[in-house]
């Protein structure tokens, strides 16, 4: 890959090696907006995703002053792919909205996004500590066109229970998997999982990290034994909080523009530049 600016190199203390890219903010920004969505989305979308990324960006750069990096540059933070993943509408995106932040009292906000809802996005406080007021579960009907609306993942026994092993869970055959709460937009908040060793009891999103972010697409699920295995049947792609990407292309296809379409996933929150009091640069962890 090929990267702008400079690469800086630092040991690691399990002896491998940090590689960051530094560069300002708005060039980060055209390397992010084609890898988190299609560019050739409709344009107030694609506007949308530009001014979200700055957002989490400044905050998240904040957050990690004392680190060695801002960002980094997978699907934890915001997937950026240097040079190779800008073009010409990612960088008009960036360009058009130069400086823009979604705001909350003045502030820049915890801008998070997923790539789609399945119908009703999630209230934050089943997912992190802190107060988020522009965060709230709201209704989403404009995301129904997404590949990753509806999916299944199977998984048999034995898999699962070398999963759980690996991160010291039981270590027997799972013989049951039951929902034991969920959060108010229907998402799996707790699990228990019952083996021959007894029963433990994990979060749906400790169980998600577990079983693969790509396979248990949200925790937005129903779980069905069957066939030797678990039938996993789920609305959704990510964690669903704040801006639904699927849900933002909708909006965007039915001609809202994209102050519009934060204002919706983002209560209460204005879009506008504040003023920066002098230029830096974005480390990147690649």
């Amino acid at each position: 890959r090929q990267y702008r600016d400079k690469l800086k190199i630092f040991p690691a203390q399990d002896g491998g090696l940090w590689v960051i890219n530094e560069l300002p903010l708005e060039k980060y920004l055209i390397g992010v907006v084609h890898c988190e969505i299609s560019s050739q989305w409709p344009w107030e979308a694609v506007k949308a995703q530009a001014v979200v990324a700055r957002t989490y960006a400044t905050v998240q750069g904040k957050n990690r002053a004392a680190e060695l990096y801002d960002l980094d540059s997978g699907v934890s933070d915001q997937v950026y792919g240097g040079i190779g993943k800008e073009d010409l509408q990612s960088r008009k995106a960036v360009e058009e909205t130069k400086g823009e932040l979604v705001l909350y009292h003045g502030r820049p906000i915890f801008a998070v996004y997923h790539s789609c809802c399945g119908g009703e996005t999630e209230s934050p406080e089943y997912l992190w500590l802190g107060y988020f007021p522009y965060l709230k579960g709201i209704a989403c009907n404009f995301c129904g066109d997404s590949p990753h609306f509806l999916w299944n993942y199977p998984i048999d026994s034995e898999k699962l229970r070398r999963i759980l092993k690996r991160a010291n869970f039981l270590g027997s055959e799972v013989l049951g998997i039951e929902i034991a709460e969920r959060s108010r937009s229907r998402r799996v908040f707790q699990l228990a999982v019952t083996s021959e060793r007894g029963q433990m009891e994990i979060s749906g999103k400790d169980f998600r990290r577990l079983l693969g972010y790509d396979f248990l697409r949200s925790t937005k699920f129903m779980v069905q034994k069957r066939d030797g295995g678990y039938l996993f049947s789920g609305l959704g792609w990510g964690h669903g909080v704040g801006l639904c990407q699927w849900g933002a292309k909708g909006m965007a296809e039915k001609g809202m523009d994209y102050r519009s379409i934060l204002k919706y996933y983002y209560r209460d929150v204005e879009v506008r530049k504040i003023p920066r009091r002098k230029p830096g640069s974005t480390p990147v962890n690649p």
